[in-house]
């Protein structure tokens, strides 16, 4: 079920939550659900695919990347800057930008960035801070850190709920949504101005089960991202191997595609006994699924392993799982390495992904996606 929270009193968010579980039930019903929990079950044969491995000679840790034209734009740390802006085509580093600290251009760790193609801009989620700010590529490159757009996202939404902070977030033509810590649900939808206007609960029933928002949080945590030309978000939970689909009007959202990885449910089974088994939080041995998403004009991405964490770093291959921008899956790619992070080209011809070479140093893989 999807339901809504929105922003009034606590009592009648409680009934307007009771009248639309029912009419989302009756729409999720008949929305494209896809139960066959392996990978060869949804894409059918799964494609294996070759790299092409370019030198990072001046990355130390490389994650979050995003493409821009021939800029490749990643956090790390470089004579202690974290936004590192670099030339895919001759492999140059041509700026390190945001100091971590307190003062009015520096960045207070951890942070998450995007792209907005239509601004040549960035966008900069300070995670702890609660702040977002949108900066010009071309300001970023002259060095200038003053941001053109600036919004806090901490104690927003009036009577919303006890808890309500996005640890995630993603502008959505002229919305922002976030995934994170809330009293009543999993994503946060808030206007332009970064007011909540609601809250949706997209987690499965043994999680939405659980008492704490903290429990919630951790056991149904996942990436999301959004296609601005389909209206519609996609959800990959790292650890309930669920990916799911989410058509938006305006501030509500319908379910129209919905895929279950968790094989045999170890992990929903584990969770639904509850007891002291929720205070050991994520074990070694639970399935690390979505580890990250990417979405383009025409189709979202999922960068997918598969394996418990504790085999995570030994990962030899790791998985790309495509889906149309409506949520249907499309096609399943294995490449013989283990990805970190990764982002697409805007004609989805080429992906680049963060990987180690054979001396174990920071590379960047380029992968030729096939149709």
């Amino acid at each position: 079920m999807l339901t809504f929270y929105y922003n009034l009193n606590r009592q009648i968010m409680k009934q307007i939550a009771k009248n639309y579980v029912v009419v989302i039930s009756f729409i999720l019903f008949s929305c494209s659900t896809q139960e066959n929990r392996t990978l060869d079950g949804i894409f059918g044969a799964i494609q294996e695919i070759d790299y092409m491995e370019i030198s990072l000679e001046f990355a130390n840790s490389p994650r979050d990347i995003i493409l821009a034209d021939s800029l490749l734009i990643f956090i790390d740390n470089i004579d202690d800057r974290r936004v590192i802006i670099s030339d895919i085509r001759s492999q140059t580093l041509l700026r390190a930008v945001f100091r971590p600290g307190q003062g009015p251009n520096d960045i207070i760790l951890p942070v998450s960035i995007s792209y907005i193609p239509s601004e040549s801009a960035i966008g900069i989620f300070q995670r702890q801070a609660g702040v977002y700010s949108e900066h010009k590529l071309l300001d970023l490159l002259q060095g200038r850190l003053d941001p053109t757009k600036r919004i806090s996202f901490t104690n927003t939404g009036g009577a919303i709920g006890l808890i309500n902070r996005p640890d995630r977030l993603l502008r959505a033509n002229s919305k922002f949504i976030g995934v994170g810590f809330y009293s009543y649900g999993s994503l946060g939808i808030y206007d332009e101005t970064g007011y909540l206007q609601a809250i949706i609960d997209t987690h499965p029933q043994f999680i939405r089960n659980l008492e704490s928002h903290l429990h919630r949080y951790l056991f149904g945590q996942g990436s999301i991202a959004f296609n601005e030309s389909s209206n519609v978000l996609m959800f990959a939970s790292t650890f309930t191997g669920r990916i799911s689909f989410y058509r938006f009007t305006g501030f509500e959202a319908v379910q129209i595609a919905y895929y279950n990885l968790d094989k045999n449910s170890r992990f929903e089974n584990r969770i639904r006994g509850g007891g002291r088994l929720l205070e050991t939080g994520i074990l070694p041995d639970d399935v690390y699924h979505s580890a990250e998403v990417f979405a383009t004009d025409n189709y979202f991405y999922v960068l997918y392993y598969g394996v418990s964490r504790e085999n995570v770093l030994a990962m030899e291959h790791s998985y790309i799982l495509r889906f149309t921008k409506e949520g249907k899956a499309v096609q399943g790619y294995r490449v013989n390495t283990r990805l970190r992070s990764f982002t697409v080209s805007s004609d989805d011809r080429v992906l680049y992904g963060i990987t180690l070479d054979d001396n174990h140093e920071y590379a960047l893989a380029r992968i030729i996606l096939d149709f």
